[in-house]
C-alpha cells in the first residue's frame, strides 16, 4: 500500500514514521528526506554538488524504487519535490 504525500515536507515526518512503520521504511523515508533537503538546500551542510546530484537522482528509476521501498507514491513524491524547488 502506498502512502499519499500529504503530511509535512515529505510523506510523513520521520518522528511519526518511526512510531508507525518498520525500521526499513523509516530508512527509505530518510533517504527521500535527505534528497529533498539536498534539492532545496535545506541543510547548512548542503554543498552545490549535493544539489546537482539530487537534481539528477530525483525522477530517476532509482528514485522510484526508493519511493516504493518507502511506501510512498513516486509520482506524487516527484510532484512534491518539483513544487518545493519552484
Amino acid at each position: 500500500m502506498l502512502i499519499p504525500i500529504a503530511l509535512g515536507r515529505l510523506p510523513m515526518p520521520l518522528a511519526e514514521a518511526e512510531d508507525t512503520v518498520s525500521p526499513e521504511i523509516t530508512l527509505w523515508l530518510a533517504v527521500l528526506r535527505l534528497a529533498f533537503d539536498d534539492l532545496t538546500g535545506g541543510l547548512k551542510t548542503t554543498k552545490p554538488i549535493d544539489v546537482h546530484r539530487a537534481k539528477q537522482w530525483v525522477g530517476s528509476r532509482d528514485f522510484a524504487i526508493v519511493c516504493y521501498l518507502a511506501g510512498v507514491d513516486p509520482h506524487a513524491t516527484l510532484e512534491r519535490f518539483k513544487e518545493a524547488v519552484r
